[in-house]
């Protein structure tokens, strides 16, 4: 049953913190001109997307693997987890 409640933004992503797979979990970047800059320095479009830049809040979790990653993202999106400051 569809509903005209808004959704809220999500807060939270999945990021690559090894620089290997997307098995972190961060704040989403409150920024979108400088996440946009820094990603400009990048060639790999999933980079771009997944990367955790200086203007990124914390805190930068990481995760056993990209299913638990993906998995902590929506529930603390679901759950609409602040970010600590």
């Amino acid at each position: 049953m569809p509903t005209d409640t808004p959704q809220p933004e999500p807060k939270w992503r999945v990021v690559i913190t090894d620089a290997e797979s997307a098995s972190g979990v961060a704040p989403i970047c409150p920024s979108p001109a400088l996440f946009q800059r820094a990603s400009e320095h990048w060639n790999d479009e999933s980079m771009d997307l997944l990367g955790v830049w200086d203007c990124c809040p914390g805190p930068h979790l990481q995760c056993i693997n990209e299913d638990h990653a993906k998995i902590l993202a929506a529930m603390l999106n679901i759950l609409e987890v602040e970010i600590c400051s």
